[in-house]
This record gives C-alpha cells, structure tokens and sequence, in this order.
C-alpha cells in the first residue's frame, strides 16, 4: 500500500493504491465525501460554495492516510459539511491532472459551438469515453449528487450554474489558467451536467423526482402486465399468455354471474315459499 504525507497532489491511481485491495471503482476519499455531501448536504445553504474551515479539512484529509476509515464506519456525522465538501473540492482540484484532463480541454470547450443538441450530445459522449476509466467512475460517482444538489436549489441556494462556475475550473482546465479558461470550463460543466444522463447513458440515477416517480410507476405497471401473462405457462408466447388471462378473466366473469344469479333464485324461492305459508 502506498504511504505518503499528504492525499492533496495524489493522482486518481495513487489514492486507489492508497486505499488498498477494496473493489470500490472510485477513490475512498471521494466515494465517503460524495455519499456524506447525500446525506447530509443536499439541503445546506451553500453547500460547495461556502468554505470550511482549513485546519478541519486538513484533519479530516489526515485520517485517510493515518487510519482505515472504513473500520470506523466511515466520516462522523458530527463534522461540518462544509469541510467535506471543501476537501472534496481539494482534492479534485489538487489532481496532477484534471478529472477531464489537459489534452482533452479544447476539444470539450469545441461543443459550445455545436448548435444541435442529438449532435452536442454525442460529441460530448465520445470525448467522455476518451478518459480514462477511473476518470469515467469518478464522473459517473460525483455528478449524481451534484444534479442532486441541484434539484435541491430552493432550499440550498445553488443551481446548476452556481455549481458549474464551482466545479467548472476545478474539473476541467488547461495548463495555461486565465479568466477566459475559465468561464469557458464553467459552461462546458453546465451543460455537461444538463445532458449527463444522455452522455452516459445513467439516465435514472440522474433524473428529477418527478420523471423518477413517473419512471417507476410504468415498471411497476410493466411488472404487474408481465405477471399477469406469463405466470400462467412460461412456455407459450405472450401474446397466447395474454389471451389466456383475458379468458381466464372471463370465465372469473361468468362465474360470479352465475353465483349472483343462484343467489338471487334462491332468495326468490325462499321469499315466495314465505309468502304461501303467510296465505295458508
């Protein structure tokens, strides 16, 4: 396992080195800081942009090269959110090399140009499959929660601009930084964020609440269909599986009729029968 003073500086590799055999596709010091931010983050005013305190950062960051901290149960739920947020923003932005990396800037500034969105998107997927794949899984671990925070923007005050202007720069910049680097990494990262899902193909743990609850109600229904068709003789088709329900609820149908139907005799035989001894 790889020592070393400090986590700030380390690539992507070395913090996975660091971390030891484990089969989590994502540094430890990311994946613990990005599901703290989910939990107790989302609601925060400010989260991300308001900073925490550098002594406590540089503590926190301490304990993933000093201790496991999976033995522990993982960052105490007593510390600040702002100070993990801020160390997740320290270590990404300490990267030797960019989570989007150096050589691949000018061509994600390239599709702020591109006016058709099928055509963005799909220039936008084939530069994110260029990176390399511990880059991907670190994208597809992160930008979750950043669309999370998002959706949470009554409440914490921080839209996808807000979060783009944040991790625009930190993400995605090349080795000469100046003012218009900058506000050109801001916009890749909004939009990157807009069609994350599209990009990735990672559409449902991205999307809103509302499409999520929609999303499933139809596999719900999808589920109860299937059901209902199949259950019955897995070895005919479908469509002879539907059928089947179909006349299998209407020989249910015909049934309760003719229960009702009985009844209803049988309370007509009774009530005249009633009525002959009445007349006797």
């Amino acid at each position: 396992m790889l020592k070393r003073a400090s986590i700030y500086g380390m690539s992507l590799e070395e913090l996975m080195e660091l971390d030891g055999p484990s089969s989590n596709k994502v540094p430890y010091v990311i994946k613990l800081c990005v599901d703290f931010i989910k939990i107790h983050g989302l609601d925060i005013q400010g989260i991300f942009r308001e900073p925490g305190h550098q002594v406590s950062v540089d503590k926190l960051a301490s304990l993933f090269y000093s201790i496991d901290l999976s033995l522990v149960g993982g960052i105490s739920p007593t510390i600040d959110v702002h100070v993990v947020a801020e160390l997740l923003k320290k270590v990404l932005r300490d990267l030797p090399e960019p989570l989007f990396t150096f050589h691949l800037f000018d061509s994600f500034c390239k599709c702020l140009d591109i006016d058709d969105e099928k055509d963005k998107i799909s220039r936008y997927r084939e530069l994110y499959l260029q990176l390399p794949t511990i880059n991907q899984a670190v994208i597809d671990y992160l930008f979750p929660v950043l669309l999370d925070v998002h959706h949470h923007r009554d409440r914490n005050l921080m839209d996808l601009t807000n979060i783009a202007t944040i991790f625009g720069p930190t993400l995605l910049r090349s080795k000469e930084t100046d003012y218009f680097s900058t506000h050109k990494s801001a916009q890749v990262m909004a939009e990157f964020l807009q069609y994350f899902g599209s990009v990735t193909k990672k559409f449902s743990r991205t999307a809103s609440p509302v499409l999520r609850d929609r999303a499933k109600r139809i596999k719900k229904q999808k589920k109860k269909i299937i059901f209902k068709a199949v259950h019955a003789d897995p070895l005919t088709s479908f469509e002879e599986n539907v059928k089947k329900r179909h006349n299998s609820d209407d020989l249910e149908l015909d049934s309760t009729k003719k229960v009702k139907h009985k009844s209803a005799q049988q309370k007509k035989k009774k009530k005249d029968n009633h009525s002959r001894m009445t007349s006797t």
